[in-house]
């Protein structure tokens, strides 16, 4: 069985921010968005979606409740933790 992977839509978030599990909200362009990845779904998968895991984090779950379809969260599917490097930018962290 074939796996597809979509990823989340864009972030509010600046450029360069290390957020991994941190919940950042949505781009202004969320519905926009997300209405492109359902009408290329739906071109894809004209008999309906297949079954549909996603991160409970908000940027995943978001574009999975707009798809009209069912679907699971598990939580094995976050990002990674980067722990006290969440929510600190890139440059800030490019230091010995």
């Amino acid at each position: 069985m074939p796996l597809y992977l979509i990823r989340h839509t864009r972030v509010a978030a600046p450029a360069g921010l290390c957020y991994g599990q941190l919940d950042v909200p949505l781009a202004d362009t969320f519905a926009e968005e997300a209405r492109a990845v359902r009408e290329t779904l739906a071109h894809q998968f004209p008999a309906g979606l297949p079954p549909i895991w996603s991160s409970p984090s908000l940027r995943c779950r978001s574009l999975a409740e707009t798809l009209d379809a069912p679907f699971r969260l598990d939580p094995r599917l976050r990002e990674l933790n980067f722990g006290d490097w969440e929510g600190r930018t890139w440059v800030e962290l490019d230091s010995p």
